[in-house]
């Protein structure tokens, strides 16, 4: 074409791919963006996961020592009863070996639920830490490839995926 654009409607043969080039930078930077963002919430994830494997470990050591403390406790009191039933002059037999028996038993069973209640609280925690590590993985693996589709769309609609 005489006096005509030989390079095409856009008057250069740099317009179009340099745009490209730009739109392509921008969709590059946006799917870091994306996978940076997943990876922070992700770490927030396993932080709280953390948090609370830190207070299931807290209450198993809880329950140690209440566990220890319902010991001596049981300990002693049975000792201040015999000792109660020596100086009235009862004979440890019938109602004073009853009393006992039945201070024993209520001692263990304070001790059993103490354990049991303890050890349903660090399941709890346990479950829940597992469920933010889970989320934690999960949220990275969305994000990488979230931010890949993004990328590839933004490849494709430039024009260098091959048009």
């Amino acid at each position: 074409m005489p006096g005509g654009d030989t390079l095409g409607k856009g008057g250069s043969s740099y317009g179009g791919g340099m745009a490209g080039a730009g739109s392509l930078i921008g969709t590059g930077i946006q799917s870091m963006s994306m996978v940076k963002q997943g990876q922070l919430t992700a770490a927030g994830y396993t932080s709280q996961a953390k948090a609370l494997e830190m207070a299931a470990a807290e209450v198993r050591k809880r329950r140690k020592y209440e566990m220890w403390r319902n010991e001596v406790y049981g300990r002693r009191l049975v000792g201040q009863q015999m000792n109660t039933f020596g100086a009235l002059g009862v004979e440890l037999q019938g109602t004073a070996i009853q009393d006992l028996a039945d201070t024993m038993r209520e001692l263990t069973l304070e001790k059993l639920m103490v354990a049991r209640n303890a050890k349903a609280e660090a399941t709890a925690y346990d479950v829940a830490a597992k469920d933010f590590r889970t989320a934690a993985k999960k949220t990275k693996r969305a994000a990488t490839i979230g931010a890949f589709g993004n990328w590839m769309q933004g490849v494709f609609s430039t024009g260098f995926g091959g048009k």
